[in-house]
């Protein structure tokens, strides 16, 4: 919702506002257009609230009716001089943009407020025809209308909905239109039909090419096409498609075959629609368009359920060749006309079918920075060619051509600078007599390959995937050739250029969580196939798939591996394997990723399919079965409290069956535990039929506890920062919401575990839990009492690859609300100097990071060699056995390792920040026994002075585990086992 008036916009600018920003209301400002300006503050307070910022206040009644005011001007001037049809559109705009943010504030603002909202809602309601409609979606009209009714407590309940489960409802069609099925929104089961209906936005036309394939003159395009809003599960579909040129409305069909591509339905993320069935294979015969210049429009026409929409395709999927595509080839000399696929910015997907100027006969280098050719004037009309030019970053290079042969051809010369940089890219093109510089088309493809040359101390010739002329120099590169996926392994087939095999011997496939070793390397014709691993031992666990993440390979030279302009026309590419899903796609650099997932089916991948498996599991009848379904935060790693409980369990309860709730199938499981997939058909299974449910975060939505289950929820560490009812309140939720949100969880807890009794009432007062609290301590932190410490630390400085003599500081901050990229994902805080840290403590000391799981799903920036990145090692006990200091901040991982009884430091610098973003249930001084600290030079100069830490905090460390880790004597689980198994 946006909070700054209209009136000092209008007047005064966006003081506040970046540079960009300002720039883009100032000038809309200035234009005088209205709608401009108010595009732009759209622009700006959705970059803010995407990127967590938290709201201001609402607006009292008062400024609610400047504002109010200030809008029905605008409309009012938009109605005089724009006509009826116009200002429809204008006063749909309002509704759906500034009036539907408003109302999202009522729950939380004064009574004059809401009265002032109502009154304009009931306007709004007397002035909405056929022509305002259209323009405004589903859920801001069902909100003008709980406001025009004064329906308070319906209005929250639906806005909650919308920021749950987003604004594109389950539909029904009637009459070849579309509507939002009432049932599904809450209070609204008595709205007139008109607002029930999908406004145009919400039915238009969707679609994706996601790639293209030439069989001689024939283009494939595939992809996909759908009605926004229709589940085409339950209708029957018709698409067709044919090639318009624009100008005269000269018009080809196309033949199309329908495919299922359930790839559509995680690209359009729809949570209630099935757009799989809209696929297709869209076959084009370009001889009949090669004739004459121009540019040619795919459109696509869907029907279904009684809608029909047509239009071009506008978007192509992620990973591939991007907007441009690859030219057909030229077969003949009487070819003078290039057919080139593009993403138009204009006419979305097209053909253009472009003229050729001129053409390179031949072109050669001599392996020292000299490239050579011979040029062929095709377009008469441009007179003839006097010169070719080279321009780059490095300079501008030029070369005569020859006089004409007999064949028509004129040879050149251009001698490059070599030596001076790293693949440099140069625009090479021929100059005629009248100045004009002019692209040169690649020579024939069907008797040429696509680069010339190549290697450091050299020119490169390369063809671009739209067929012209480019030059590199000291260009080494390896490019992919294609890339095959098994179960266990990964096959890369590389051409190199100005590389030699040895550059590959030494390759590895790296991401942020894994990086292995190439395991062999073979001779293939034209370059060499690497093949990697995709199962591997990591922190000494036993072998097992890679985890989820994108991956590239590193060669030794650190050359990069990018893909050649034939596979990335093929891509993207995807599959299941048995340990994997997978999607091979090229970055914005042209390199290869390899995403790995895990091997969900396509009926489970999807936002649609998991809202099905959700359906499906809650309207079904499961057998019980005497096992335990443990999960640990977002299944990442099989620790925390539920380890304990699953090893005690296995001594004590060998007829439970021990079930894992895990990420991917690169998660190690304890001994006798089984992992099923997150998202998984038999985990749903699972969450169903399972006796004993154990978690340290809360189920999703759709869990629907049986009475035959019992859940315990364990938490994840000590409660200290603001949860429950007093955080909600501070995000601005709904009385209402609240209610239902305590219900929701608490509600299905049959137990809860505690670390000291002090917490049962704030666990009680922040979720109105009335049910059984276990006074125990953690399962969690038994460990840091019963293991052989000496041995842990010497497996883990083993493993990281530290002497064993080394000071082990571990550094362990949490996340910032301010920093945080989405609900699981933040920014790693780096306020902490990491590499100035490790040279002012120098080789004595090693230091590891341990960032918080939402920096770990972010990714964060790599680091220095001095410090070991630890933030993926799935056991945190195992880290703070084998340190020797802690650098910690706010995060409650500091009761955890004081029960060590080592010495702590605080790095706070933003300490008064962090207090008044994220309250706190207690102070936080006083339960902080080492030196709060504020610079990366005040924590270096603490930790080359531990004696003083050590004995200065001695007593406080002592106090601290006497009033908040009493129960945590190492017989934690047992006390948890014996009152809830």
């Amino acid at each position: 919702m946006f909070r700054t008036s209209f009136w000092n916009l209008a007047v005064g600018g966006f003081p506040d506002a970046p540079d960009g920003e300002s720039f883009a209301i100032a000038s809309a400002t200035l234009r005088a257009r209205t709608f401009d300006l108010l595009q732009a503050v759209s622009c700006v307070q959705r970059t803010r609230l995407d990127a967590g910022q938290l709201l201001p206040e609402p607006l009292t009644g008062n400024e609610l009716d400047v504002r109010l005011s200030w809008l029905w001007e605008t409309w009012r001037l938009v109605r005089r001089t724009g006509g009826e049809t116009i200002a429809g559109a204008r006063l749909g705009g309002l509704i759906d943009g500034d009036f539907g943010d408003f109302a999202a504030d009522a729950h939380r603002a004064d009574a004059a407020y809401r009265t002032s909202l109502q009154q304009a809602g009931r306007e709004c309601l007397t002035l909405a025809d056929d022509t305002v409609w259209p323009h405004v979606r589903v859920d801001r009209k069902l909100r003008l209308w709980l406001v025009a009714n004064g329906r308070w407590a319906d209005l929250e309940q639906l806005v909650q909905r919308v920021q749950l489960y987003g604004s594109m409802p389950r539909t029904e069609v009637r009459d070849g239109r579309l509507y939002a099925v009432a049932e599904e929104w809450p209070g609204v089961a008595g709205a007139p039909p008109e607002l029930l209906e999908l406004a145009e936005s919400q039915t238009a036309l969707s679609g994706c090419i996601e790639h293209i394939e030439w069989h001689d003159q024939r283009l494939e395009v595939h992809g996909w096409a759908f009605i926004r809003g229709l589940d085409l599960i339950a209708e029957e579909l018709q698409l067709s498609a044919s090639l318009v040129e624009p100008v005269t409305g000269f018009s080809h069909p196309c033949e199309v075959t329908r495919s299922d591509r359930p790839a559509a339905n995680e690209w359009s993320a729809f949570r209630y629609q099935d757009v799989a069935p809209g696929g297709f294979v869209i076959g084009i015969d370009t001889r009949h368009v090669d004739r004459n210049a121009g540019r040619w429009q795919l459109r696509v026409t869907v029907r279904a359920g009684g809608l029909e929409r047509m239009g071009p395709i506008t978007a192509v999927a992620p990973g591939g060749v991007g907007h441009l595509m690859w030219g057909r080839n030229f077969r003949s000399a009487t070819d003078t006309n290039r057919v080139v696929p593009k993403l138009d910015p204009q006419l979305g997907f097209a053909l253009h079918v472009r003229p050729e100027r001129v053409w390179a006969q031949t072109l050669a280098t001599d392996g020292a920075g000299r490239a050579t050719g011979a040029l062929h004037l095709v377009d008469q009309g441009l007179g003839r060619l006097v010169s070719v030019i080279a321009a780059s970053p490095a300079g501008r290079v030029a070369g005569e051509l020859g006089t004409t042969n007999a064949d028509g051809s004129q040879r050149f010369q251009l001698d490059l600078p070599v030596g001076v940089g790293t693949g440099i890219s140069w625009d090479f093109r021929a100059v005629d007599v009248h100045g004009r510089e002019h692209r040169v088309s690649w020579p024939r493809e069907a008797e040429n390959g696509l680069g010339i040359g190549g290697g450091f101390g050299d020119a490169c010739w390369q063809r671009s995937i739209t067929g012209y002329c480019n030059l590199m120099t000291d260009w080494a590169v390896a490019e992919a050739e294609n890339a095959a996926v098994a179960d266990d392994e990964l096959s890369i087939e590389l051409g190199l250029i100005g590389l030699e095999p040895s550059d590959c011997t030494d390759a590895r496939l790296s991401s942020r969580l894994a990086n292995v070793a190439v395991r062999r390397v073979e001779s293939v014709e034209n370059g060499l196939r690497l093949v990697f691993p995709l199962v591997a031992p990591r922190w000494g666990a036993p072998e097992l798939p890679l985890p989820t993440d994108d991956y590239r390979i590193v060669l030794s030279s650190r050359a990069r591996v990018r893909c050649s302009d034939g596979f990335a026309s093929r891509l993207p590419g995807e599959g299941l394997t048995a340990n994997h899903c997978y999607r091979l796609t090229r970055n914005s650099r042209g390199e290869l990723m390899i995403g790995l997932a895990p091997p969900l089916a396509d009926n489970e991948r999807s936002r649609q399919a998991q809202e099905r498996l959700g359906v499906w599991y809650q309207r079904s009848s499961f057998t019980p079965a005497d096992s335990v379904l443990f999960q640990s935060y977002r299944g990442e790693f099989a620790t925390d409290s539920q380890i304990a409980i699953h090893t005690e369990l296995r001594l004590r309860r060998p007829d439970l069956d021990l079930v894992w709730a895990v990420s991917d199938l690169s998660v190690a499981v304890p001994e006798g535990g089984r992992a099923l997939l997150i998202g998984s058909r038999d985990w749903y299974a699972a969450l169903g039929s399972s006796r004993y449910l154990c978690r340290n975060i809360e189920f999703e939505r759709y869990f629907t506890k049986r009475p035959y289950q019992r859940y315990l929820q364990t938490f994840h560490g000590y409660p200290f920062k603001s949860m429950g009812i007093s955080l909600w309140r501070v995000q601005g939720r709904s009385e209402s919401v609240i209610d239902e949100e305590c219900v929701r969880r608490s509600g299905t807890w049959d137990a809860i575990v505690v670390p000291e009794s002090f917490c049962v009432d704030l666990y009680r007062r922040e979720y109105r839990f009335t049910g059984n609290a276990l006074v125990t301590g953690y399962p969690r932190n038994d460990a840091l009492v019963t293991a052989d410490t000496a041995s842990v630390r010497s497996t883990v400085l083993t493993r990281l690859g530290i002497d064993p003599d080394r000071i082990v500081v571990l550094y362990a901050p949490t996340w910032r609300d301010t920093i945080a990229t989405s609900a699981w994902t933040a920014k790693l805080f780096d306020g902490l100097d990491l590499e100035d840290l490790a040279e002012r403590l120098g080789d004595r000391y090693a230091v590891l990071l341990r960032g918080h799981n939402y920096n770990l799903r972010e990714g964060h920036s790599p680091i220095s060699g001095k410090v070991w990145d630890v933030s993926g090692y799935p056991e945190i006990n195992d880290l703070l056995l084998a340190a020797d200091v802690a650098v910690l901040d706010y995060s409650s991982i500091r009761f955890d390792w004081l029960i060590t009884g080592k010495p702590v430091v605080f790095f706070v610098p933003d300490l008064e920040e962090y207090l008044n973003s994220r309250t706190v249930l207690f102070g936080f001084s006083e339960t902080a026994p080492g030196p709060l600290l504020a610079t990366t030079r005040e924590v270096a100069e603490a930790l080359l002075d531990l004696g003083s830490v050590i004995s200065e905090y001695a007593a406080a460390r002592e106090l601290f585990n006497k009033e908040f880790n009493r129960l945590h004597d190492g017989r934690a689980t047992e006390r948890v086992i014996n009152a809830f198994f």
